[in-house]
């Protein structure tokens, strides 16, 4: 299964509706790697690509709540914390040789993916967008 980027996942914040659209591009990767059965040779390789492009991602999140004056972007912060962890510990996985979680990999993805733009980032949107943020 492939995520669609569709109206749903937009947050209504084109530079991050862009952003979120590339994560969901390079997990999708992981994904067509799986059902192709080739996810062994792309597991790290996906992994290094996202953990680079979600710490880029999450800087520019947080400078945006941060000039647009975001009052809860302390409370927010920990959730990129977690996921950043997250991505690490399946890194260390895959360097002491268990490239085996490729599933397990893909599965928590997929939920945050959905918990974190509709969830979470809908939430900040809406404050931003009253801001001006567009």
């Amino acid at each position: 299964m492939s995520f669609v980027w569709d109206k749903n996942w937009e947050i209504g914040i084109s530079s991050i509706d862009a952003q979120h659209r590339e994560l969901m591009d390079i997990i999708n990767k992981l994904g067509d790697a799986m059902r192709e059965r080739k996810a062994a040779e792309v597991v790290s390789p996906v992994l290094k690509e996202l953990s680079n492009y979600t710490k880029k991602h999450f800087t520019f999140e947080e400078a945006l709540m941060r000039r647009y004056g975001y009052e809860e972007l302390e409370s927010h912060k920990p959730y990129h914390k977690k996921f950043i962890d997250k991505l690490a510990e399946f890194q260390e996985k895959i360097d002491t040789g268990n490239i085996a979680i490729g599933v397990q990999m893909y599965n928590f993805l997929g939920d945050w993916l959905r918990g974190h733009i509709r969830g979470i980032d809908t939430k900040y949107a809406e404050v931003l967008k009253d801001k001006g943020a567009k």
